[in-house]
């Protein structure tokens, strides 16, 4: 089956701040976070059951080249992955979203 992917708009903005932040640091480099944050999101669709659950439903996967993780549900039935957030991982996964915690 192939999965949708739901990006929701918190997680749109988690994306938009990293990429700002980024090319704040580094011409292109926003661009190339960009470029990583697609190959993950693919690499799930692909295969959205073979990341580590870790927290009740969500499913965590790694940015690569990038301290980020990608925080996600899988709705089997409906086709969907949800995208809760896109998180750096450098910060205290005490003050990650609510939302990431919940599901």
């Amino acid at each position: 089956m192939a999965y949708k992917i739901i990006i929701d708009a918190a997680a749109r903005l988690d994306i938009i701040e990293a990429i700002d932040w980024y090319n704040d640091k580094q011409r292109g480099l926003g661009f190339r976070f960009y470029e990583h944050t697609k190959t993950a999101l693919k690499n799930i669709q692909q295969n959205p059951l073979g990341y580590v659950i870790r927290y009740k439903t969500i499913h965590t996967a790694i940015i690569n080249k990038f301290p980020y993780m990608i925080h996600y549900v899988v709705e089997q039935d409906l086709g969907i992955i949800r995208v809760l957030a896109i998180i750096g991982t450098y910060r205290n996964p005490e003050s990650w979203p609510e939302i990431t915690k919940e599901e």
